[in-house]
C-alpha cells in the first residue's frame, strides 16, 4: 500500500497521523482515525474521516472521503464523494 513506516508522521487530534510533507488546504479537515502519507496535496474545503491516503495522492477541491483507503499516486478530481471504498 501507499503508507511507509519510515515516513515522518506527526500525531494530530482525533487519532490521526499526517506526514509533515502533506499539503492540506487551509479550509480542509482531516479527522477521526486518518493516516495521511507523504507528498499529498489536498485542496480546499475537503473532509477526510476514518481513511488512509497513500503517498503522492492529489485530491481536488470540495472532496469528501470517509471510511476509505486511497492507494499511492491516485488523483481525485474536484467535488467527488467517496465512502466505504478502496481505490
Amino acid at each position: 500500500m501507499g503508507i511507509d513506516a519510515k515516513q515522518n508522521y506527526e500525531y494530530k487530534m482525533f487519532n490521526s497521523y499526517v506526514d509533515v510533507s502533506a499539503q492540506i488546504g487551509i479550509t480542509s479537515k482531516v479527522s477521526n482515525g486518518c493516516a495521511i502519507a507523504a507528498k499529498i496535496q489536498i485542496g480546499r474545503d475537503c473532509s477526510i474521516n476514518s481513511s488512509t491516503i497513500g503517498t503522492g495522492c492529489r485530491i481536488g477541491k470540495n472532496v469528501k472521503i470517509e471510511n476509505s483507503i486511497i492507494d499511492a499516486d491516485v488523483e481525485i478530481k474536484d467535488n467527488c464523494s467517496i465512502t466505504n471504498a478502496i481505490i
